[in-house]
């Protein structure tokens, strides 16, 4: 490939999945070659670092370009300086961004038939006690239990457990359960420190009193484990278990989804499946188990987009629009209805803020102009 030009495919797969480090250095050559070069590198991490949802773009590079520039054109939130137009040089690949301010269009005006707007998901969760007690838990929930050798402190921040000396150590369980709409931290007695997403369930000991620390999870959670070299940290999800010493990592085991990935942010896991199979990650790199198949593999992957959900983000990478709307489903509590079933596997790729309400994120997809929306109450119709 001539250093001059740079394949389009290449930057986009830098800023919404991974590259390879050959890619990488193609990137990094271009980048070298001269100011103008760097300037339209900057141009693009730009144009992706803002909130948007992008047709992903395929092996026709002529076909991509002309996606990326109709969405720059059609943003109506911000203002970019030197990304107005996209040019493909055929045979070439050269991406070409000439300089110029956009015009501001009228908003999306998502069609409704009810006066109250949806909101994003918060903070909320139900505390199921060993002996079957129940507790709806919010910021404002004012609670204090004494459970064996620890007790459950309740802030505004989540839910703590401290060890407390010279107490009778006895095992025993809660569960906490995070529904649709919510989300909730959770700091374990070890001083483990666990985020957990919606629609997500976690069985855990108020203390770790055998030689593995032990928990269960079923949804999505994202793991601060703390070090403790002399008693494993275990996460049983479904069929495989992860197994840690102290590290980061996150955990997507949702019902009714093909496959457990296991993505590791710093540290090292091993991941066992319940036939006896392993594999053991490295920092970036996630496992993916097939439940259908029963086989595991893993690759390098983007970290910032897989933990995106704990930092306030929706990210997207080549997915569905069925994945990207069950997304939603689960953070704020409503459902799609498809009047068309192809929509569903027209594939997206952006990010957006998670703290927005349902109209807000709808209006940014609704650019796209592939799909617009009619909401009904929490029923939500895809057209």
């Amino acid at each position: 490939m001539d250093k001059n030009n740079i394949d389009y495919h290449i930057l986009w797969k830098k800023f919404n999945a991974s590259v390879s480090k050959q890619e990488q250095q193609l990137i990094d050559d271009w980048r070298s070659i001269s100011p103008k070069q760097e300037q339209l590198y900057k141009d693009v991490e730009a144009f992706y670092s803002e909130d948007s949802i992008n047709l992903t773009p395929n092996l026709n590079q002529q076909e991509a370009f002309k996606n990326i520039s109709n969405r720059i054109n059609k943003r109506r939130w911000y203002s970019i300086s030197a990304a107005a137009s996209v040019i493909l040089i055929l045979g070439l690949s050269v991406l070409y961004l000439q300089s110029k301010i956009f015009s501001v269009s009228e908003p999306t005006i998502i069609a409704q038939n009810s006066s109250t707007q949806i909101t994003h998901g918060e903070k909320k969760a139900v505390l199921i006690l060993e002996d079957g007690t129940e507790a709806v838990i919010t910021p404002e929930t004012q609670l204090e239990v004494n459970q064996g050798s620890s007790s459950l402190q309740l802030s505004k921040s989540g839910i703590s457990y401290k060890e407390q000396k010279n107490k009778s150590i006895k095992e025993s369980f809660n569960t906490l359960m995070i529904p649709r709409g919510g989300e909730f931290y959770l700091e374990l007695s070890d001083g483990t420190k666990v985020w957990l997403n919606s629609e997500t369930k976690l069985k855990y000991p108020v203390a770790f009193v055998n030689d593995q620390r032990v928990v269960e999870l079923t949804g999505e959670a994202y793991f601060e484990v703390a070090k403790d070299m002399q008693h494993p940290f275990i996460v049983m999800s479904g069929s495989q278990k992860v197994k840690v010493l102290g590290t980061q990592f996150n955990v997507n085991n949702y019902d009714g989804n093909p496959s457990i990935k296991t993505t590791l942010v710093e540290g090292a896991v091993e991941v066992v499946t319940n036939s006896g199979e392993s594999i053991k990650l490295n920092p970036g790199y996630q496992s993916v188990y097939d439940i259908n198949t029963s086989k595991i593999a893993s690759s390098k992957v983007n970290v910032s987009q897989c933990i995106a959900w704990k930092n306030g983000i929706f990210q997207f990478s080549d997915e569905t629009l069925v994945q990207m709307l069950g997304t939603l489903e689960r953070w704020y509590d409503v459902s799609f209805n498809y009047k068309n079933d192809a929509l569903k596997n027209i594939r997206f790729t952006g990010k957006m803020k998670r703290y927005e309400s349902l109209e807000e994120v709808l209006a940014i997809i609704e650019k796209t102009n592939e799909v617009n929306f009619t909401v009904e109450g929490s029923q939500v119709f895809v057209n």
